[in-house]
């Protein structure tokens, strides 16, 4: 509880609180980069064309599946397979340990792999973009939400999309951490995002289409900062220089935002250090955890939530997802059909639905509560419950109250 006598709330959105606004989903996403890849004359000169639609062709054959050669699968190979390269008479720290094992095996050109990487990065910086200017639904019930969770609460946002939805719904009021304003943009003041513990604050943890890379000379090296203007972050995303160290040899190319499955070894530069060291804390201090359209699937994530659960069980949290528009499909999906995010709840965010009878799913104005009624899941997708305020109200009385 912070001086004002307010209590803090953990708020964690993913890509479900998205969808609805406009930013198309891991399938649909992977359809358009196939358009954007062919579309883009660099990579096409370099063989960057060539060389997505292999990967993303022997992918697909490997998972029997087009869903599951999705863009971050894609975008993962790709850079790991530019990082196998031994440089003649590199010291040992530079050589990629891997290298005699499986480096002889990549035929794909390094620049040609580099190059489709980054016109990955690139269309995601644009079509975001422009959804943000043109979101498919108006954005006043999520500010709504806000409005009604700061009468209690400090909201803390920590969400893993890169649009602006939730800047633009609280009218960027929150704290971001890049305080230091030069020109176009602002700086991060990791000295700040401390001191601005107790504040309502809203953090990107895999990064925004506000930021990009400083201009050369006026920062050190690599380092990211805010820019208002979206297209000015896009022209500023892309890092000519070199990556960030691993000790197998290799290293991570810079971006100013996150992608792939290796977004952990990522998370180490910063703000993205910050936000995810504070997260930490967040979820052990927090009073309320709201998890948002997250299929759980970061699993660096879950850490922190299973470990604020099984230390604070007490605290109540909230789950936001989508299963259907029917009761029974949500039941029977629990109890016979269980996919990776329903087992997630159960285990890592320690959410019992299992040991719910059929007639309390959905029974409590929309929301189940689960079998310990410290938790409850709303199954309808997050404009559903947007649009349901008295019956978050009431759900929030019920968990918070057992």
């Amino acid at each position: 509880m912070n001086k004002n006598g307010k209590q803090r709330a953990l708020v964690v959105m993913g890509a479900g609180a998205s969808v609805e606004l406009g930013i198309p989903a891991t399938i649909g996403f992977g359809n358009l980069i196939d358009d954007a890849i062919k579309a883009d004359k660099y990579c096409a000169h370099v063989g960057g064309t060539e060389v997505y639609f292999d990967i993303r062709d022997k992918l697909r054959t490997y998972y029997a599946s087009e869903a599951e050669a999705h863009f971050e699968r894609i975008y993962h190979v790709m850079h790991e397979l530019s990082q196998l390269r031994a440089k003649q008479g590199a010291v040992p720290k530079f050589l990629p340990v891997m290298y005699p094992f499986l480096g002889t095996a990549v035929t794909h050109p390094e620049q040609a792999l580099k190059a489709a990487c980054s016109a990955m990065l690139d269309f995601i910086y644009a079509k975001v973009s422009e959804v943000c200017d043109n979101p498919a639904l108006p954005l006043n019930p999520l500010s709504a939400f806000f409005e009604v969770l700061e009468q209690q609460y400090v909201p803390r946002v920590y969400t893993t999309n890169y649009d602006d939805f939730v800047a633009q719904a609280t009218q960027g009021r929150y704290f971001t951490g890049f305080t230091q304003r030069h020109g176009d943009h602002s700086d991060f003041d990791g000295k700040a995002f401390w001191a601005e513990w107790g504040k309502p604050a809203l953090f990107h943890l895999h990064g925004s289409v506000h930021m990009g890379f400083s201009v050369p000379g006026e920062h050190q090296i690599g380092d990211i900062v805010w820019f208002d203007d979206k297209a000015v972050a896009r022209r500023q995303a892309r890092f000519n220089g070199s990556g960030v160290d691993r000790m197998d040899g290799t290293h991570v190319e810079r971006g100013a935002i996150i992608t792939g499955l290796d977004k952990l070894g990522r998370l180490q530069q910063s703000p993205y250090a910050f936000y995810y060291s504070a997260l930490n804390r967040e979820a052990m201090e927090a009073d309320l955890i709201l998890v948002l359209g997250s299929g759980l699937a970061d699993l660096h994530l879950n850490t922190f939530l299973k470990a604020a659960r099984r230390a604070r069980p007490d605290v109540p949290i909230l789950y936001v997802g989508y299963w259907g528009r029917e009761a029974l499909d949500f039941y029977s999906t629990i109890h016979f059909e269980l996919e990776d995010r329903d087992i997630a709840l159960f285990h890592e965010l320690g959410i019992d639905l299992v040991n719910v009878a059929e007639a309390r799913f959905k029974a409590d104005d929309g929301w189940t509560v689960d079998a310990r009624g410290k938790a409850a899941v709303w199954a309808d997708g997050f404009q559903s419950f947007l649009l349901a305020p008295e019956a978050f109200t009431k759900v929030l009385l019920k968990v918070a109250a057992t």
